[in-house]
């Protein structure tokens, strides 16, 4: 792309600038069977509302689905649909077109990896107080190779919907399975809680602080729905 001008700069001038399509990418490390992974374009000089396609491409078996949609702020961010089953052996990648601008490229590629099935998830405990130290775990009933990546998101759980992240860490799965030790701090003021006693009045009840936990591992979020079973912490004694 020319983004070299010359012109007199006491007067008006019009240029006729270049559209591209700078990248596409996926942004998860692998292709996970049976999951929808997100993947971005990134353009220039190309208008707000231009459309995109985008269709998926594997290099054994059946490939990805394919998506439109269109272009905002020069970027398009979507989901490709990864089938149910596929070859482990097989690479995955997707064509973009820009067909209103005569533009396409191709993504980089990531390898497939066989659907992600879990056999447990949560916590050692049911409740727990601070400084107290608590195990959570998760094993699989799928393959998962040794050494893979993960990451692990703590939240508070609030009851609209608005979950207070609380902390995260970087592991990697062994042996199928990922465990990891939390020390518990509460760091909120605790002394505006009503007592039980308090709450009676009003024929309601103490609801202690509750936590739970995401795992994301390759490109798949495993909890997001609170499937882990959450963890009460008694930050006082009513």
């Amino acid at each position: 792309m020319n983004t070299s001008f010359q012109a007199q700069t006491d007067k008006k001038n019009t240029f006729k600038v270049e559209s591209a399509i700078l990248y596409a990418e996926w942004l998860c490390p692998a292709a996970v069977a049976g999951n929808d992974c997100p993947v971005c374009v990134k353009t220039a000089m190309v208008g707000n509302g231009a459309p995109v396609e985008i269709k998926g491409r594997s290099s054994k078996g059946k490939a990805p689905g394919n998506i439109k949609g269109t272009i905002i702020n020069n970027m398009f961010t979507g989901e490709l649909q990864i089938p149910d089953k596929i070859d482990p052996s097989a690479e995955f990648w997707f064509e973009v077109k820009l067909p209103k601008h005569g533009l396409s490229d191709e993504s980089n590629s990531v390898p497939g990896r066989p659907q992600i099935i879990i056999s447990k998830m949560g916590w050692d405990r049911s409740t727990i107080k601070r400084d107290e130290n608590t195990t959570l775990s998760i094993e699989f009933d799928s393959p998962v190779d040794n050494d893979t990546d993960a990451d692990v998101f703590i939240y508070e759980y609030d009851q609209d919907g608005n979950h207070d992240p609380v902390t995260q860490f970087k592991t990697t799965v062994n042996n199928k399975k990922i465990e990891l030790t939390w020390h518990f701090t509460y760091f909120s003021d605790t002394d505006d809680i009503p007592t039980d006693s308090e709450l009676k009045k009003y024929n309601r009840a103490y609801n202690p602080p509750q936590f739970f936990f995401v795992v994301n591992i390759d490109g798949v979020s495993i909890g997001k729905n609170r499937k882990a079973a959450s963890l009460y912490s008694r930050t006082k004694h009513p």
